[in-house]
């Protein structure tokens, strides 16, 4: 999306479940993590932007925040339980983990 008048600049796939976005700007790439399939994408801005890959991850990683100084990704995640009708997974206690993601 153009951020000064809002046009639809491209539509590019990215996992299921996507919840947020961080931008390394020293490598002009965003990282979409998408927690119900467990991948981030990574997507390479530009005048043209374009899907240069997917990395796996773990189901629940769906939240992401980036080092800008050290281009490290950040995303907490755990085990989760089955879900209870209608209810959203609840985490397995004890085995919350933080991935790290390197340039």
């Amino acid at each position: 999306m153009s951020a000064p008048d809002g046009r639809q600049i491209a539509a590019l796939p990215t996992g299921k479940g996507a919840d947020g976005a961080a931008y390394d700007e020293r490598r002009g790439i965003a990282l979409v993590p998408a927690g119900r399939d467990g991948t981030v994408t990574l997507i390479r801005l530009g005048r043209i932007p374009r899907v240069i890959g997917h990395v796996a991850t773990a189901a629940s990683a769906r939240t992401i925040a980036l080092d800008p100084s050290t281009g490290r990704a950040y995303l907490p995640s755990a085990t989760l339980a089955p879900a209870v009708g209608n209810e959203r997974p609840k985490p397995v206690p004890g085995s919350f983990r933080m991935i790290v993601l390197a340039p």
